[in-house]
């Protein structure tokens, strides 16, 4: 499932390279420390943020002539976890007291971590300046194309003990009834905008599907 994958994320980087402008820019490079949003994971219990770190290498500009158009190529190394339960505990609702069901088959205490890693196509665009003539070197618009993939590896833990509700991770007496690992091709596609504070160090908030999250900020630095 992943070789398809790899092959058109090599494709559409050298079709990118290949067929924009000649022009070059000074090869700016921008890393970004990244926050994401957990709206993906709002089912799922004790969800943490999904960090990541990105980096661009800014290849061409003015491209096929368009100006302040320009093309840059890079990637993204995420990370994030997560856990649910399918636990035969519940509240009582006429009691509104902590008791166990019946069926005790669903005893199960399950922890995810997920790590991504993609390539990222970024096109950079001055929509503000050429649409609506507000030109400023500070902002930086732009839309990123991710393809990569997601590895996940997940736990499942038997809490079929008659302890507690939701017992700690690494409860003595929870066993371990498997470890799995999965791997997934991840597309996406995103809308973002950079400010940049100082001519090296910026913030930036992006807007779509990124493999992890649907909304992403965070601080860059670029030389």
């Amino acid at each position: 499932q992943l070789k398809p994958a790899l092959v058109m994320a090599i494709s559409v980087t050298v079709v990118v390279a290949l067929s924009a402008s000649a022009q070059t820019t000074d090869g700016l490079n921008v890393f970004s420390l990244r926050v994401g949003d957990y709206l993906l994971l709002r089912n799922e219990l004790n969800a943490s943020m999904p960090f990541s770190l990105a980096y661009e290498h800014e290849l061409v500009s003015d491209a096929w002539g368009f100006k302040s158009l320009i093309f840059g190529v890079g990637g993204v190394v995420g990370f994030r976890n997560y856990t649910n339960t399918q636990c035969a505990w519940g509240i009582n609702d006429k009691t509104g007291l902590v008791e166990k069901h019946d069926d005790a088959s669903y005893d199960f205490y399950h922890k995810y971590n997920d790590l991504l890693v993609a390539l990222r196509i970024y096109v950079h665009y001055d929509v503000f300046g050429e649409l609506l003539d507000y030109h400023s070197d500070q902002v930086d618009t732009y839309a990123v194309l991710t393809l990569g993939a997601a590895f996940n590896t997940f736990n499942h833990l038997d809490l079929r003990t008659g302890g507690t509700f939701f017992p700690a991770f690494d409860d003595p007496n929870a066993s371990v009834v498997a470890a799995q690992h999965k791997a997934s091709f991840v597309p996406g596609l995103q809308l973002g905008c950079r400010y940049w504070l100082t001519p090296n160090v910026g913030a930036f908030a992006e807007g779509g599907y990124d493999g992890f999250s649907i909304f992403n900020g965070g601080l860059q630095i670029c030389f």
